[in-house]
């Protein structure tokens, strides 16, 4: 049969007929639903890490489809592919000591005892 879309109708706006096909439609919303509950089990990073292989290996056209794809923000992966570090991985500005002299200084209280 075929239904009336007059969900959230506007003036102006004409409505259209609008056909069901129930299995390509339960296909669609399954899916998709599958693959929301698998992203949402993977960390936002694990995510990014995951899109920017596939864009390198040319699994993806474009890093919008695949931002979309991971479900992750473009505007972050556009940063990671131009080679920019995440801020947890990155060293702070405000840092005093180098990576040796905070080693140095733990081993040294350390064996304080």
């Amino acid at each position: 049969s075929t239904i009336y879309n007059v969900i959230h109708h506007r003036a102006g706006h004409t409505t259209e007929l609008v056909s069901h096909n129930t299995n390509t439609e339960f296909l669609t919303i399954t899916t998709t639903t599958t693959h929301h509950h698998l992203m949402a089990d993977i960390s936002r990073e694990e995510r990014l890490q995951l899109a920017l292989q596939a864009y390198k290996k040319g699994q993806f056209p474009s890093i919008q489809k695949a931002a979309d794809a991971f479900d992750v923000p473009k505007s972050t992966l556009i940063t990671r592919v131009s080679g920019t570090t995440s801020r947890k991985d990155s060293i702070a500005n405000c840092r005093k000591l180098t990576e040796t002299e905070e080693n140095t200084l733990s081993t040294w209280i350390l064996d304080m005892d």
